[in-house]
């Protein structure tokens, strides 16, 4: 099956750990650089240039190797799909994260706009698929039952998760 938009959108995200590694290898080998420079009064050029190079290089050679098997996935645009049975279905209440300040009820009701936000509610959805939970949308929650079979679609060369799609 062929890569939706979203797909390769999807990838491409995935790709920025590479390009955000090579950035910081840049930065270290500029500091490096500046405190070469400050600290030796006889500076080589040769060496200095040397260094650039092997840092230059490195920064070039790194995000290839960590992105070639999403590169390739997205040269190829075709991805694969596995059809799995859903075990079992699971809703639960978790709370967002830094939403609410310290609640504390007593003090609450007294002074509601200081201590009386509580944390927002979030219900997950998850779905038990060969004893891994997988979290999804309600759309699909809704939309299987138990023993009902889902797809579930992978990148063709990393294997990359990218969704879950309800078996037409």
């Amino acid at each position: 099956m062929k890569l939706t938009t979203e797909d390769v959108r999807t990838i491409k995200y995935e790709k920025r750990l590479g390009y955000l590694f090579a950035a910081f290898l840049l930065a270290l080998g500029g500091i490096a650089n500046l405190y070469y420079l400050v600290t030796n009064e006889n500076t080589e050029i040769n060496t200095l240039l040397l260094m650039d190079l092997l840092v230059v290089g490195l920064c070039v050679l790194v995000p290839y190797a960590m992105n070639y098997k999403y590169s390739r996935d997205i040269k190829l645009g075709i991805k694969t799909i596995k059809t799995v049975v859903v075990l079992s279905k699971e809703e639960s209440i978790d709370y967002e994260a830094g939403s609410g300040t310290l609640y504390i009820p007593v003090l609450g009701a007294l002074f509601p706009k200081i201590w009386g936000q509580e944390m927002k509610q979030v219900v997950k959805y998850m779905l038990n698929i060969a004893d891994y939970k997988y979290g999804v949308t309600k759309e699909i929650y809704d939309g299987v039952s138990e023993g009902d079979e889902i797809e579930m679609h992978y990148t063709a060369c990393s294997e990359m998760f990218l969704g879950f799609k309800e078996k037409s």
